[in-house]
This record gives C-alpha cells, structure tokens and sequence, in this order.
C-alpha cells in the first residue's frame, strides 16, 4: 500500500519535528474518518481490549453511543450469547485475523435482538509488528437470524405436533387392534356355540 501517496505534498516533504506531528495528525485523521464513516459497525480495541473506536452503526445497532463505550472493556459494554470476548478482543489477543461464520448475538438495553456476521484484523506497531489493538466490521444479520429463530420454533411445534398425532394414531390402532381380536374371538365363540 502506498500511504505516502496520501499526504499533501508540503507535508510528505517537512520532515521536521512540526511536519513529522502533521503527518502523524494526517493518517490519524485518515484512520478515524475510516471508522466514523463505514457504513457497517466498526469498533475498535487497544491490546488489551478497551474500546478507542465506536462508530454510529455500532452505537445504533447495541443502542450504546461511542461515548459511553470508550475507555471501558469491550465485552462489558456489549457481550454476545456464548462468547466471553468480543471478536477484536479475540483478535487482539491472538494477533492473527478472523472472519467468523456463526454470527454474534446480542441484546440491546430496551432487550432488542441484534446479530452480526463479525470480522477483525489486528492492527500492529509499524516498527516491530507486535499487536497494538483490532479492528472489527460486523455485517448486520439480525433479520435472517429472527427469521432462522422463528423457522426453528415453527419447526419444534410441528415436531411436537406430529409426535403427538402419531401417538394418538398408534393408541387408536392399538385399540383398534385389541377390539379387532375382541370380536374375533366372540365371533369364533358363537360359531362354536352354534355348532
């Protein structure tokens, strides 16, 4: 990637303390306009997982604004059902990317459903490649996974409604049968008794 294309002219060619700070303001700018503006939730965590990113799809998907976000552990703010981490936490920690298939669930607040389809790249120290935090972009999937919830729930009733048809279909052959033999065995009395 060729960042340095980036840069105004005057400041690539400052090296000076001053140019060198403008620079430095320059692509920290660059990357926060990057996470302010994707229209996907975006959070992002430092090494050990406090949140230092939380753009407004990400607040309006939890119902949790940036503000209350920053500075506090990423999972404290917004767990999800059977994870004990974030995925940047993850990612964090494990200093490799990841792109999970099963989608994070959680709750807001008000306890309204939300779901992601979550991804996350570590972000690391220029110099030594060591993990300094994680960027995560989650897919927003709450209505397939309602809808999977809802197709799941239709489908136990059913079960259950069949298991208990069948039941009710065996008990009745059941007692159909014994009848059946009942009246075979007087018919076969009577017969004898005619005899």
């Amino acid at each position: 990637m060729q960042t340095e294309r980036l840069l105004p002219q005057d400041l690539a060619e400052d090296e000076s303390a001053k140019g060198l700070r403008k620079q430095r303001d320059f692509y920290k700018h660059l990357f926060e306009t990057v996470v302010e503006t994707l229209p996907d939730p975006v959070g992002v965590v430092d090494a050990d997982g406090i949140v230092t990113g939380w753009n407004q799809g990400l607040g309006d998907l939890t119902g949790i604004p940036g503000e209350e976000a920053y500075g506090r552990q990423a999972y404290d703010v917004v767990g999800t059902e059977g994870q004990d981490e974030v995925l940047s936490e993850k990612v964090a920690r494990l200093g490799e990317k990841i792109v999970e298939d099963d989608p994070r669930v959680g709750e807001t607040a008000a306890g309204e459903l939300w779901a992601v389809q979550a991804k996350g790249v570590p972000l690391t120290h220029p110099e030594d490649g060591s993990t300094v935090g994680a960027f995560q972009v989650n897919t927003v999937v709450t209505d397939i996974v309602k809808r999977n919830r809802e197709l799941s729930d239709v489908k136990d009733r059913i079960t259950d409604e069949v298991a208990t048809a069948t039941e009710r279909l065996h008990t009745s052959l059941t007692e159909t049968a014994e009848n059946t033999e009942a009246i075979k065995q007087a018919t076969t009395e009577q017969a004898h008794d005619i005899d």
